[in-house]
């Protein structure tokens, strides 16, 4: 009995595609995790963005409130 010959079965055309295919696929995958970086990054950016901005109007707020009760007490 013959053992099993990569050039009859195919596997040595089968295992070059195999590798090339994990290849690609790992570059995939390497993209889509530094796009995951990325969009974390980006995401951290608006989360500051938005809590500085949420104080300034949180200022705006109190200014205003303590302009209005200064003025309510002036006037009394």
């Amino acid at each position: 009995m013959d053992a099993p010959n990569n050039n009859t079965n195919g596997w040595g055309e089968w295992s070059k595609h195999v590798l090339l295919e994990l290849k690609r696929l790992n570059r995939a995958t390497d993209d889509l995790s530094d796009d995951i970086k990325d969009l974390q990054i980006h995401l951290a950016t608006l989360k500051e963005r938005a809590s500085i901005w949420g104080a300034i109007s949180g200022a705006i707020v109190l200014i205003i409130g303590i302009s209005i009760q200064f003025l309510k007490d002036m006037i009394s």
